[in-house]
């Protein structure tokens, strides 16, 4: 399931960076996207030109995709854990995983 959602992960990535899409579809994906880590995951992101690595929470780092304009976003590394989470609709626990740390290697255009 984890390889599942890395995928899924890189689609809203796609739709966070395309500067084409409207806003409200963008942050929808940023909503979609912070719902697949836990509430106090990190990412660390790689600048490839720079060889700067930069640790900030998930939410900082897709705020920013939105905004500047990205030539390439890589995962190398996820770290899945497995968490229970209650169905809001049926009162029932299931477990999920989430990611709890991830590790980006990115390219700014210039």
């Amino acid at each position: 399931e984890a390889k599942i959602r890395i995928k899924a992960f890189v689609d809203y990535l796609g739709i966070i960076a395309d500067k084409d899409r409207p806003f409200d579809e963008r942050n929808g994906a940023i909503r979609q996207a912070l719902g697949m880590f836990e509430k106090e995951a990190t990412l660390q992101i790689l600048n490839s030109r720079t060889g700067v690595t930069h640790t900030m929470p998930v939410r900082q780092y897709l705020e920013r995709v939105k905004l500047l304009k990205y030539e390439n976003m890589q995962i190398i590394s996820a770290e899945p854990v497995l968490s229970v989470q209650e169905s809001p609709f049926y009162k029932e626990k299931n477990w999920v995983v989430l990611f709890k740390k991830a590790t980006m290697n990115v390219t700014l255009r210039d």
